[in-house]
């Protein structure tokens, strides 16, 4: 999946394994890049809604001076 970039590569496989070790019963391979790419996309969806609350805060802010 990132195999241009072995950092990420690294951080990805790390997540899935910290992710799979959630699941006694077992998780299988595609179940666990599933829940990773999901969780990633949850951190993802996250980082941009703090982004925008911090740009309107931002501007409200400027628009105060």
């Amino acid at each position: 999946m990132w195999h241009d970039n072995p950092k990420a590569q690294e951080s990805y496989d790390n997540l899935k394994g910290s992710i799979r070790n959630l699941y006694p019963e077992g998780l299988s391979e595609q179940g666990a890049d599933e829940a990773t790419r999901n969780f990633i996309g949850f951190g993802k969806l996250i980082l941009e809604i703090k982004k925008d609350q911090l740009r309107k805060e931002a501007e409200k802010e400027s628009g105060q001076d």
